[in-house]
């Protein structure tokens, strides 16, 4: 019985930090949201209390409650003169999110903030792109399409 407990112990601990790639608390998460120079990093720094998504070749779609952070959803590879169509529905329910495109020379450009849903549209340069979520205690879901014939992966799916 000794032993089942411990068990049931290690595992419960083990899930509830594999919830999270990097725990940020509230003040780095609002620190970070406005930050565009910790948001272009290739690397992302996030929270999630619940995320739930499922992707497939150019489709990604999640819901989550208390995200922190930036987290990659998906990584174009272009050519120069390729286009880029970025269908998005958000729906959010609290806190403030944003959904933003990073060059391949680590320009910034927001695809929208808070609800909506619309289409970007960009002429692509040579290189690898990235699309990221960022937020600062959001709550809600979010739809994304890339139409486009450059290549894209999507990186943010469970």
């Amino acid at each position: 019985m000794k032993k089942l407990i411990i068990a049931i112990f290690i595992i419960s601990t083990l899930f509830l930090n594999g919830c999270n790639k990097n725990d940020i608390n509230d003040n780095e998460g609002k620190n970070l949201y406005n930050d565009n120079e910790k948001i272009v990093q290739d690397y992302d720094n996030f929270n999630y209390y619940f995320r739930n998504s499922k992707g497939e070749k150019s489709k990604f779609e999640m819901s989550f409650k208390v995200f922190s952070g930036t987290d990659t959803l998906m990584k174009i590879n272009a050519n120069d003169g390729e286009k880029l169509n970025l269908n998005y529905n958000i729906k959010l329910k609290k806190g403030n999110f944003k959904l933003v495109l990073i060059s391949p020379d680590n320009e910034l450009n927001i695809i929208s903030e808070g609800d909506g849903d619309g289409t970007y549209e960009s002429i692509l340069k040579d290189g690898e792109y990235r699309i990221k979520a960022v937020g600062n205690n959001a709550k809600g879901s979010i739809k994304i399409k890339a139409d486009t014939n450059a290549k894209v992966k999507v990186i943010g799916s469970n």
